[in-house]
């Protein structure tokens, strides 16, 4: 399913740990504009209000934590909050200068993932 909201999204395999907990640790491939692994820990799960991890690549070392709530007519309500910063001076500075495409790209995936539970 995580090709029906992240873009550009690959294969994931099982690294550590048990699937969907915390402490465990998948390897994520996504391919835009070139292929990346991204080695995830799952630091909270708690389907369907939270779920939080951290992702390191080569470039970047970072933090997701995602919230998901009803409003009254229930609609799906997702609050995420994304901290990111590169690995050295360098990917800093340029994660600096792309924050906002950065911010754009996630908040694109988060809205199709929303979409896509309330669709199902």
């Amino acid at each position: 399913y995580f090709n029906k909201w992240i873009d550009g999204f690959k294969n994931i395999e099982m690294l550590d740990g048990n699937p969907g907990m915390p402490g465990s640790v998948y390897k994520i491939t996504i391919v835009n504009g070139g292929q990346k692994a991204h080695i995830q820990k799952v630091t909270i799960s708690d389907p369907p209000v939270q779920f939080s991890f951290y992702i390191e690549n080569d470039v970047l070392l970072g933090h997701v934590d995602v919230q998901l709530s009803q409003d009254k007519n229930g609609y799906t309500i997702l609050t995420n909050t994304v901290n990111f910063h590169g690995t050295n001076p360098f990917w800093n500075a340029l994660m600096a200068m792309s924050n906002s495409s950065i911010k754009e790209g996630n908040q694109a995936n988060f809205t199709r993932f929303k979409e896509f539970i309330e669709n199902k």
